[in-house]
């Protein structure tokens, strides 16, 4: 995922594997980022489990028939830091390649004055999205 822009530490990508529900939310995350290397030599990498105390899916909410957006506090495995997210996700099509969306912002991650983290929503150069479940009824969307 990602534009593959070459840089010093290799190919400009993001790597995601992530299982969330809503009512109540729930879930967890493993997000790797691998367009930039950490001060300990290692890319950024959020998680969101059971393992790691203090993380959790807060929100979920679908915004249409194939989309929905989540929120939660993950761990920074490389700082111990608990950060809070926003991730937008698509299932636009079977295979996602091309076609499925990912994005993920992270808005206490400054990186620079007045910019803070966030990468996409790109579409998918590898894998799949799958919205599984009963569809859900957004009022105001066809």
């Amino acid at each position: 995922m990602g534009p593959g822009i070459p840089t010093y530490y290799g190919i400009e990508r993001q790597w995601f594997d992530f299982d969330v529900s809503g009512g109540p939310p729930s879930g967890r995350l493993d997000y790797i980022d691998s367009a930039f290397v950490k001060s300990d030599g290692h890319y950024p990498h959020l998680v969101v489990g059971a393992q790691y105390p203090g993380t959790a899916i807060t929100s979920f909410t679908p915004t249409s028939d194939n989309c929905a957006e989540f929120t939660g506090v993950g761990y920074l495995i490389n700082t111990g830091e608990s950060l809070a997210f926003l991730i937008e996700a698509c299932d636009n099509a079977q295979p996602g390649v091309g076609f499925d969306t990912f994005g993920i912002t992270v808005p206490q991650r400054i990186l620079d004055v007045g910019t803070f983290y966030s990468a996409g929503p790109f579409p998918l150069v590898y894998g799949e999205l799958t919205a599984a479940g009963t569809p859900v009824t957004v009022p105001g969307i066809p």
